[in-house]
């Protein structure tokens, strides 16, 4: 849990967050918000892109993504989906600034974490090596922060988020055990 110092530059640079794109905005407006110098900016962060790195920390770290499983993880990207769409204009200033770096690295973040608890019972029933699992996850990793990134540049519907949850739940129920299974059975 951060300090109060740190919550109240955190919250200061949410609210300036919610009024401009991320690249316009300084830490002098930041310090001057909430009433603190500039060397106690640096003392809690390195620099903006810290700062914005520590949001989506505390972002993941709030979603409790390690215990996701095959019986919870809707709900958990559902918590994840709320995040972005209740911080809409939030997240559409930082993908369209300088941050889209960071915001990337949330959503691998999300989902690198969530298809190794999910599929985790999977890769032990088939004893799936090391070298598969870091391609299996890397790959769909990939391909779901690839989406995420489309919903965000399309201005995150929430009817698209649905349909993509659903969609995701079927294939992983299905597609990824199936081909490891025929995988393994054929090459052990």
């Amino acid at each position: 849990m951060a300090n109060f110092t740190e919550q109240a530059i955190i919250q200061s640079f949410l609210e300036l967050l919610d009024e401009k794109p991320f690249h316009k905005i300084t830490v002098k407006e930041i310090v001057d918000k909430c009433q603190i110098n500039r060397n106690t900016f640096y003392y809690h962060f390195e620099d903006m892109y810290d700062l914005l790195e520590k949001v989506f920390e505390d972002e993941i770290e709030r979603l409790k993504i390690t215990t996701i499983s095959c019986d919870n993880w809707q709900d958990i990207v559902m918590n994840a989906t709320s995040f972005l769409i209740k911080s809409k204009k939030r997240i559409l200033h930082v993908f369209n600034s300088l941050g889209q770096k960071e915001l990337k690295n949330y959503l691998k973040q999300i989902f690198s974490i969530s298809i190794v608890h999910y599929y985790n019972p999977t890769f032990q029933k088939y004893n799936v090596s090391e070298k598969d699992k870091r391609f299996l996850v890397k790959f769909y990793t990939d391909a779901l922060t690839g989406i995420a990134l489309e919903w965000i540049e399309n201005g995150l519907e929430e009817d698209y988020v649905y349909s993509f949850i659903d969609l995701t739940d079927k294939w992983f129920a299905n597609t990824l055990e199936r081909q490891i299974k025929h995988y393994y059975d054929q090459t052990h």
